[in-house]
């Protein structure tokens, strides 16, 4: 009788490309690049070649910042607490 090997979980590389990044991420590879565009994430590290390549780590990095780091807002949850302030202020002023 023969054990089958455990399965090693998959590892993800110190870069990956485009289309992996937006995989691992589990977004589409329009929202990595509007991301990009964003600056949600760090533009490519290596582009050598017509490869570009991201460090996984950095895009981790900008996507979980430190717990000592407030996170940004994205917009529409700055616009939602832009409104909020707004009503309070006018409450306050009554």
């Amino acid at each position: 009788m023969t054990r089958a090997a455990p399965e090693m979980p998959a590892r993800i590389p110190a870069f990956v490309r485009r289309q992996t990044a937006a995989r691992e991420l589990d977004i589409s590879v329009d929202t990595f690049d509007l991301w990009i565009k964003q600056g949600i994430i760090p533009p490519a590290t290596v582009q050598k070649g017509g490869i570009w390549l991201w460090r996984w780590q950095a895009l981790v990095d900008a996507l979980d910042p430190p717990a000592d780091e407030p996170a940004a807002l994205d917009p529409y949850s700055q616009g939602i607490a832009n409104v909020a302030d707004a009503r309070s202020r006018r409450r306050a002023a009554s």
